[in-house]
């Protein structure tokens, strides 16, 4: 194997310099100008490797089918490699062609590329030579799986394409070089590498007196922004640039509050919500800890508790089993008008202890199996309006939601869904509808079913005029995961990492993996927003640990 140059990359750290651990090797896309029988794809896809460690011990075996080689046709040849988006490069790692072949035959090694020039673009039209030169023959001449031949530097270039283009002949293989003769057109490889530099920038620990602690989930692989606000009605909710990725524990995020001590914080997760009342199979999958729920009315055994105490909910936490006492059933029809929302022949009402940002509202209709006849699914609720507010005064006591319609915003005012034959199987049924709130502030919550055969889906299923109708489950959900409205109560002295940043770049901590002068992400990355930012250890800083933070 041939290291063209010694390439080691100083780190600024807190104290001290050293290296970060082995990166993976960065996924690559290739094509060449030609193919033979092995295709190209071989050189980028692990096909044929031992391991991904980044050290010579990472080994190519022998096998032709899984290396990539060019048509018999006349060179020189090119392979072309597409790293999606520019990356800053640390180094290009090469396996030369290294087939086995029976001795008696010509030995497919020679195939191997031997005078190459290597490029570089970002645009795939102008290229920059970063290498010229003969690529080393492996010494195994295909008996054994063998280590890299050649590693090339890239010091930290930024490039997307990166171009191997061999000589024209007889300088394109080994042929004539081992053989003294040219038998053949065809020149391969066995795998091509690239590994990401890793970046290090100017930071320094700083003792941050009025940390705000947001400890999160830290489900593996969920990213949890951290998001600050003046005002959360109206909210104006901003993105700090802060966030952390999950690996299976709980992790905190830190808010340096020392310029803006009020207001609000939350954590956001992307492609999640956070159910309110957090159900799991420990509390029943009740959501009760923060919703309360009354009806118009409700036939027994099918009480409006049942849309929130999680009773019918089965042991995966998201279906709905079939028992009709888990249920909510109203009976009497345009009896009870609320007064304040919009009338109807059933409704029912959540309240909240305080207003809060709803994302969506989770609904599981009504769907009833009994004797193994599902006729009663027809008792679902079809045409609703949803109504909130965040003005109470309403109700028993005045404990509900306002009875001033100009206090109530319509958030929706349509069809839910019924499960229509075939009906679930199972014994259980999944979530029916899911209702966009857009994150608007709510404390009260109204649905209200239809005055008239729309109520439910009887007259569509099954052509008569029942008018009792009813829900199976409802949960709401917020775009966070996390809200704090007193900061100050919460204010800790914490150490972070301090640095300068710059727009459209990403920045991670990594801590010092003891005893190996190594480094390894912490979890915690910011995106640049042009000024002074801080990182902080998500599992709390420790002062015999190094840090660093480096561009992502």
């Amino acid at each position: 194997m041939e290291r063209v140059q010694a390439f080691v990359l100083s780190m600024l750290v807190v104290a001290g310099t050293s290296v970060s651990a082995p990166a993976a090797r960065l996924e690559v896309i290739a094509t060449a100008s030609s193919s033979g029988g092995n295709s190209w794809d071989n050189t980028a896809n692990h096909s044929g490797m031992s391991g991904d460690t980044q050290t010579t011990n990472d080994l190519h075996s022998t096998d032709e089918s899984e290396m990539g080689l060019s048509a018999p046709v006349p060179p020189p040849h090119f392979v072309r490699y597409d790293l999606g988006a520019p990356v800053p490069l640390e180094e290009m790692w090469i396996w030369n062609y290294n087939a086995f072949a029976p001795p008696s035959n010509p030995p497919d090694y020679i195939k191997s590329m031997k005078d190459i020039v290597i490029e570089y673009s970002l645009n795939a039209l102008n290229y920059t030579k970063i290498w010229a030169g003969t690529l080393p023959l492996s010494p195994s001449r295909g008996a054994v799986s063998a280590p890299p031949d050649l590693i090339v530097p890239f010091n930290a270039v930024s490039a997307r394409f990166v171009r191997i283009t061999t000589a024209a002949a007889p300088e394109h293989n080994y042929s004539c070089f081992e053989l003294g003769v040219e038998l053949f057109d065809e020149a391969g490889l066995a795998e091509v590498r690239f590994y990401k530099a890793v970046l290090a920038v100017s930071s320094e620990a700083v003792n941050v007196s009025h940390a705000i602690p947001v400890t999160v989930p830290g489900d593996e692989d969920v990213r949890y922004n951290l998001e600050h606000a003046t005002s959360i009605q109206p909210p104006d909710w901003m993105i700090t640039g802060a966030y952390v990725i999950g690996a299976g524990a709980h992790l905190s995020l830190y808010h340096d509050a020392s310029s803006d001590s009020l207001g609000y914080i939350r954590t956001s997760t992307a492609g999640q919500q956070a159910i309110l009342g957090v159900p799991n199979e420990a509390n029943g999958w009740s959501t009760e800890s923060v919703v309360s729920a009354r009806a118009s009315s409700a036939l027994a055994p099918n009480p409006v508790v049942s849309l929130i105490n999680g009773s019918g909910v089965t042991s995966d936490g998201v279906t709905h089993g079939v028992n009709a006492a888990t249920m909510w059933l109203a009976n009497q029809f345009n009896v009870n008008q609320r007064g304040g929302t919009v009338n109807g022949g059933h409704w029912v009402e959540f309240r909240f202890a305080e207003p809060y940002p709803i994302d969506k509202i989770q609904i599981w209709n009504y769907a009833n199996d009994t004797n193994d006849a599902w006729t009663w699914t027809a008792l679902g609720i079809k045409s609703a309006t949803i109504q909130y507010t965040t003005v109470g005064g309403g109700g028993p006591g005045g404990a509900w939601g306002s009875e001033n319609a100009g206090d109530w915003t319509t958030a929706f005012d349509g069809i839910l869904t019924s499960h229509a034959p075939p009906h679930p199987p199972d014994s259980r049924f999944p979530m029916t509808d899911e209702i966009d709130f857009g994150g608007n502030m709510a404390q009260y919550v109204v649905l209200t079913a239809a005055a008239d055969s729309n109520v439910n889906y009887v007259a569509e299923m099954l052509g008569s005029s029942i008018l009792v109708a009813g829900l199976s489950e409802v949960r709401f959900t917020m775009p966070v995961s996390f809200l704090l409205t007193n900061p100050g109560d919460a204010m800790s002295a914490q150490t972070g990492f301090r640095f300068p940043s710059e727009v459209g770049t990403t920045y991670t901590l990594q801590r010092a993996i003891a005893g190996t002068g190594s480094f390894e992400n912490t979890g915690a990355f910011a995106e640049g927003t042009g000024g002074e930012m801080t990182l902080f250890d998500p599992l709390g800083y420790a002062a015999s640990n190094d840090y660093q933070v480096v561009v992502e």
